[in-house]
């Protein structure tokens, strides 16, 4: 038998709060190469571990599926030393 301890009434509601998914995408003219593209992810999952990168390393385009905002995703960025230009999604 498992035995769990409760947590208040089972009846009452719950109360979850919801945050949007953003999906930003930029271009990143100084990013030419896979270590690069590596360093650029490592640099967005600096401020959201869970972000979804994908990264068109012939355009030199990312994509990125974030709880975080693009303000903060660009910020990261420019610290990793990127250029990263916001395009229209």
């Amino acid at each position: 038998m498992l035995d769990l301890p409760t947590m208040g009434d089972p009846m009452s509601p719950v109360r979850v709060r919801y945050r949007e998914i953003w999906m930003v995408r930029f271009k990143v003219g100084n990013m030419r190469c896979g270590g690069c593209a590596r360093a650029v992810t490592a640099a967005l999952r600096s401020v959201d571990p869970k972000a979804e990168v994908h990264v068109d390393l012939a355009r030199r385009e990312i994509s990125v599926e974030s709880w975080t905002s693009d303000d903060r995703l660009s910020h990261a960025l420019r610290n990793a030393g990127f250029e990263g230009q916001r395009l229209a999604a």
